[in-house]
Order: C-alpha cells, then structure tokens, then sequence
C-alpha cells in the first residue's frame, strides 16, 4: 500500500490554502442559497450536494442573487433583465461578451465589433459552461461568469488565443432572442 502523501503539485506554499479557499467560496455560495428567505429556492441538503430545488423554475430564480455558484460555475449578476424572457434549446439568440483569461487579457469580444454573435442555444458553437447559463438568463441579464477548463475548451484550449486548461471569465449579456 502507498504511503498517504500529499501531491507534489499543490503540497507547499500556498497549495492547500488554495484549495481550502476554492472550497470555501463554493460552500459559501451554497450558503446563501441555503438561506434564502424564499423557501422555494432552498436547497434540502447541501451537505450531500444535493441541488433539488423546490420550485417550478428553479433556473431562473437561481439568477436573481448577486452571486451564485451552479456546476462548478461562478456567477455575479451585473445587470438585471426583464425576468419574463428566457432562451430555450434550439432558440436563436443574440449575445455580447467579452473573453478574458485570469492575467486580465482580452482573448474574444463581440463589443469591440459593437455586432452581437448569433448563436443557437445548446449548439455546438458553444461551450458548456456558456450553454449552461444561457437558459438562466433572460433578455437583458449581463452577468460575469468564471468558467474552469472543463467547462471551457479543456486540455486543447483554442490555440493561439486559449492556452489549454485555461479558466476563463466571460463577461456575457443576452441582447435578444430570434425565434
């Protein structure tokens, strides 16, 4: 049997409290939602992970809070949008962002163009971690999401501008919905 050992990578200065705080800001996240005073969006156990959520919608009432943590995303809301209007999959959606890596660089921006990308909620064009929020967000929500890398472009990355394992913070705003 191997001796219990801590990994080399993160054994040292700062690893573990590196993790110790990741694990924090996600339970903290929980937290909140925990003790929200609707009942409705209470979670039931966070002790176990669960994420039930009583409500019809729980997707869009997610969103309301100032931050929240969902599959390993991190969310703040920026601006709030009409709360009635949400994408479903295979809609045709109008969307400005701007794409940075954590050294603050700018790697996509539909802003600088001033043309929205139009793109099919739930398509191949997107990843994970966008198509995930982009059924919690109604038409003029502007949110700011943290995206690990496997909810991103992974251990490929998007050669030149994405390095892989790359976390990315995505500055995102769903303008309109097509159809």
């Amino acid at each position: 049997m191997l001796p219990n050992k801590p990994s080399p990578r993160f054994a040292g200065a700062g690893g573990d409290s590196h993790l110790r705080r990741l694990r924090t800001e996600s339970q903290m996240g929980l937290k909140r939602l925990t003790r929200s005073s609707d009942p409705s969006l209470r979670l039931p156990n966070t002790r176990t992970g669960s994420f039930r959520i009583k409500s019809e919608e729980p997707a869009q009432q997610l969103l309301f809070n100032d931050s929240t943590v969902i599959n390993g995303l991190f969310i703040q809301k920026l601006e709030n949008g009409d709360g009635i209007n949400f994408p479903r999959v295979g809609q045709r959606v109008k969307l400005h962002y701007t794409t940075k890596l954590l050294n603050g660089k700018t790697v996509f921006s539909s802003r600088d163009s001033g043309v929205p990308w139009h793109v099919v909620c739930e398509s191949d064009d997107l990843i994970k971690g966008i198509s995930i929020v982009l059924k919690l967000m109604s038409v003029g929500d502007r949110i700011m999401v943290t995206v690990p890398p496997e909810l991103a472009y992974g251990h490929h990355g998007s050669p030149p501008t994405v390095p892989p394992f790359s976390t990315l913070i995505i500055d995102l705003e769903l303008v309109s919905i097509l159809s």
